[in-house]
């Protein structure tokens, strides 16, 4: 867990005869949640609200370590690169006798964030059923 951030003001009431009073106060807590084991993702999500959390931002699902799987995806990439190149050359009578350079680029990848509403609405009654799918 981890604070994201952390506000606190006096809220006013303005009376008939100008003079600014205060009511109260607001406090916004916000946190950020790291879950490994996404199977409890729901279950955590049951516990801040009956904890006393009143809002849920968002839901973000990323994988912890990528290096093996990155290296693994390079690798597939560049056969399918060498394989197209050797079809193209191929339907133009030719072949492939070296490179001549090579990049590689990372694509930009969207996080998907889902609705704090909905989600508070279906921790209400029931356990927050969370499915992220698989990589």
């Amino acid at each position: 867990i981890q604070t994201r951030n952390y506000s606190f003001y006096p809220n006013y009431s303005t009376e008939k005869d100008h003079r600014n009073e205060v009511t109260g106060y607001t406090v916004n807590n916000s946190v950020i949640v790291v879950v490994r084991d996404i199977k409890l993702t729901g279950k955590v999500i049951d516990a801040a609200l009956n904890n006393g959390a009143n809002e849920i931002n968002s839901l973000d699902f990323s994988a912890s370590d990528t290096k093996a799987v990155r290296k693994v995806a390079l690798l597939n990439a560049v056969q399918d690169a060498r394989d197209k190149a050797d079809i193209i050359a191929k339907g133009l009578g030719k072949r492939i006798v070296g490179i001549q350079s090579v990049s590689e680029s990372t694509g930009y990848i969207e996080t998907r964030r889902f609705g704090g509403n909905m989600l508070m609405a279906a921790a209400k009654d029931a356990a927050t059923p969370i499915a992220p799918g698989s990589l």
